[in-house]
């Protein structure tokens, strides 16, 4: 077992890597490339690429499930659909979980001298290489790779590839991440946080499609706030922002988790209830909820 080298004492694996199969053109397209393709094809990409520039004819990608500290298979060469279906890996379970847990790659040149076996007992070579995806001092993933197609064990500069394009990687996440948060704020009213009109309309034409093509009865809600204007012209726009913040959270309630609550605009609500023949208590819920917890104090 080889532990990762110095940068220093690196330097010579990473000529030889960079040098073999245009390796260093290949790694600066990737980085090229990042900020104008998807997240999920920039994954696709890289882990082919970490694939061909070792030589590996198996290899798993795995990352870390969302609020949890379980790890998953995002992308594998060589494996069954049951087992990359079946496998979840907890931090410190396996090699996969050592390698997340102490967030150091691991070169393997003989599973004999492995610190943990992996029990499979499936592979045709006695090499393998897992270097960890750390984002901001976090374990978020796992690229290994097995099974060299020349039977010869990984090397150093193999290591480096890999590390290398781990961190592309996490790069990745990071943008993909960002991405989501955004889209998320771009979709979302911010008084409110309900969603904004914009998702409405692109939920709506997809809750459609799918109703449609499952042959399932879709619902739409549609409510206003009775008197709002009024009330919002006697008591000030600050205290009318805090009924319709009150009718929000209200509606949220009531709804089910895969119903989508939006702030239609001004003080009408739309709720799009999708498998609507289980839609209706919730439908009775909505339409009696915020008359009867604000009606004393609307202006008459």
């Amino acid at each position: 077992m080889r532990l990762p080298q110095s940068p220093e004492r690196a330097s010579e694996p990473i000529k030889t890597t960079l040098g073999r199969s245009g390796a260093g053109r290949r790694v600066g397209d990737l980085v090229d490339s990042q900020s104008k393709r998807r997240a999920e094809d920039l994954l696709d990409s890289i882990f082919k690429v970490a694939t061909e520039l070792v030589r590996g004819e198996r290899a798993s990608l795995l990352l870390r499930e969302d609020n949890s500290t379980d790890f998953v298979i995002a992308r594998a060469l060589g494996l069954a659909d049951d087992v990359k279906r079946q496998v979840r890996v907890k931090t410190g379970e396996g090699v996969v979980g050592l390698v997340a847990q102490s967030k150091r790659p691991l070169l393997v040149r003989n599973v004999a001298s492995a610190p943990i076996q992996s029990g499979e007992g499936s592979y045709r070579s006695d090499s393998f290489v897992s270097v960890p995806i750390v984002v901001d001092d976090e374990p978020r993933g796992v690229l290994s790779i097995t099974d060299r197609f020349d039977g010869r064990p990984f090397d150093e500069a193999d290591l480096v590839t890999l590390e290398l394009l781990a961190g592309h990687i996490g790069a990745v996440l990071v943008q993909q991440e960002h991405g989501e948060a955004l889209q998320r704020l771009a979709e979302t009213d911010p008084l409110t946080w309900l969603f904004n009109r914009r998702h409405f309309d692109r939920r709506l034409e997809a809750e459609t499609n799918r109703a449609l093509r499952a042959e399932h009865l879709l619902a739409l809600l549609m409510l206003d706030i009775d008197r709002f204007k009024q009330y919002n012209d006697r008591y000030g726009h600050a205290v009318g922002d805090q009924v319709l913040t009150a009718v929000a959270a209200a509606l949220r309630q009531a709804v089910r988790v895969y119903d989508v609550p939006t702030r239609y605009g001004g003080d009408e609500f739309a709720v799009i209830l999708p498998d609507a023949d289980t839609a209706y208590p919730p439908l009775d819920r909505d339409r009696d909820l915020p008359t009867s917890r604000w009606r004393r104090g609307f202006a008459r």
